[in-house]
């Protein structure tokens, strides 16, 4: 072969490489709804599963199940795609990437490989969030057999406090080992799932009322005819109706949104001061602030969902969730929502902003509330210390006429009594669950009263929330 002909060749085959459209190693793939497929971790060579649930659109924020696969096993949804039918909760099947061996020679309990799960998991439900949005207040975390006791070991330790909704240990028990505290369950539904015959029953048993000693509303479910690993059969309504259960108590424990947020992303050059006159030419400029009708007052919230040191709620985060709380969901505030239906409302997100960006829009500033009157002035930058109903109403009625005013509070005391009886019902509900979980404990055989009890309740919350939903403004 000539010279001339390999040069030839060379620059053909250049050619078609270079025709060959290339992927970004950045933009990860995204599954259609009821798709499943090879899940990118980042910083985790292995790849895990994830099944996209067929009533999922774009924009929805629907539940994450994270599942831990038993020994010899790999990434999977099973059992919990049969459990769900495939509706309603992302689920994603993970591998044991802190891991070496990625688990073939069984799970470890060290500081390292707990540590280095519990980051592996927070940086899959990032992932997710960014690809999709998932609803990060309802994140569960699951295991079967070696997965279960992986459950206790990166789930029950403090770097996992408040990450999850929820915990499903199968096949296998709570086991104290490492670094595992179950007071990172207080308060959280936990189901312990086994055969009747499975070896690892003895554990569960014997776990669950130390489970429950640290507070946890643990579940005990035992199927009579099976083994290690129950039949998905007989599972799944199990898992289902455990499921429905940790639903319904993340929404309970979350506010009703009961404020218009109008959607706004901040666009110019922040503030580098405090001066109110720095402010009024920053907000002056800002798209969403001019597209405000004239004469229309406007509410800024500036919040933080940051969470720092040990992966706890920042000062400014902890702040922030009290101020929402308390000023802008039912059951706990009444008035303030109400008053604002004459506002332009408008909330950001600064968990990820540091002080050099803005004196005033940055984490450590949260929460606050900026007021500027139908003339585009600021009245009022409220801090932290003056977001409480009585000042905080105040200021906001000042830029209300009388009618309005009249109007306002009319309202409100439409709305006072139903707030009051939903408030009651969630104290009795959170009561008779209290009771339902010493009975279950104390191994009653006949708990049919108290659960009657707790789905009548469960009802009666839910239609005073619906009523409540109506009566939220829609537009203005």
């Amino acid at each position: 072969m000539s010279p001339t002909t390999k040069c030839l060749m060379a620059w053909g085959l250049l050619l078609v490489l270079l025709a060959i459209p290339r992927v970004s190693a950045q933009e990860p793939e995204r599954l259609a709804a009821g798709q499943e497929g090879a899940l990118a971790i980042p910083d985790c060579a292995a790849p895990g599963l994830l099944y996209v649930p067929s009533d999922y659109e774009p924009g929805k924020r629907m539940p994450l199940i994270v599942f831990l696969h038993g020994s010899g096993g790999k990434p999977t949804s099973w059992p919990w795609r049969t459990a769900t039918a495939g509706k309603g909760y992302f689920i994603a099947g993970l591998p044991y990437g802190a891991q070496a061996d990625l688990g073939a020679g069984g799970i470890l309990s060290d500081d390292a490989t707990s540590l280095g799960m519990a980051a592996l998991i927070d940086r899959t439900r990032a992932s997710l969030d960014a690809t999709y949005g998932i609803a990060q207040d309802v994140v569960i975390l699951s295991g079967l057999s070696m997965g279960g006791w992986g459950v206790n070991f990166y789930g029950f330790i403090e770097a996992a406090r408040g990450r999850y909704a929820g915990y499903a240990i199968m096949a296998a028990g709570p086991m104290k080992q490492g670094n595992v505290d179950y007071s990172v369950a207080e308060g959280l539904p936990v189901l312990l799932l086994n055969g009747a015959t499975d070896q690892n029953l003895a554990s569960a048993i014997t776990g669950k009322p130390q489970l429950e000693a640290a507070g946890a509303r643990v579940e005990q479910v035992i199927i009579e005819g099976q083994g290690h690993v129950p039949a998905v059969e007989t599972m799944a309504g199990p898992l289902r109706d455990w499921l429905g259960s940790v639903v319904d108590l993340a929404a309970r424990r979350k506010g009703i949104v009961a404020v218009h947020w109008e959607p706004a992303v901040l666009t110019g050059d922040l503030p580098k001061t405090k001066k109110l006159e720095d402010l009024e030419a920053f907000l002056a400029v800002e798209p969403w602030v001019q597209k405000v009708p004239e004469g229309r007052p406007i509410l800024i919230f500036g919040y933080s969902n940051h969470r720092g040191r040990g992966d706890r709620p920042t000062r400014a985060a902890r702040g922030s969730a009290k101020a929402e709380d308390e000023l802008f969901e039912f059951p706990a505030a009444c008035e303030v929502p109400v008053a604002t239906r004459y506002f332009s409302c408008f909330r950001f997100d600064l968990s990820d902003r540091e002080k050099s960006a803005s004196a005033l829009f940055n984490e450590a500033a949260a929460p606050f509330v900026v007021l500027l009157n139908g003339a585009r002035q600021v009245v009022r930058v409220l801090d932290r210390s003056d977001l409480r109903t009585k000042p905080f109403l105040d200021q906001i009625q000042c830029q209300l006429d009388e009618r309005e005013r009249a109007a306002a509070a009319a309202r409100s005391d439409l709305i006072r009594p139903l707030l009051e009886e939903l408030a009651v019902l969630q104290r009795e509900t959170d009561k008779a669950e209290a009771v339902l979980a010493k009975l279950r404990a104390a191994r009653k055989p006949s708990t049919s009263k108290i659960e009657a009890k707790i789905e009548e309740l469960r009802q009666l919350e839910s239609r005073r929330q619906e009523t409540l939903a109506g009566l939220r403004p829609k537009d203005h």
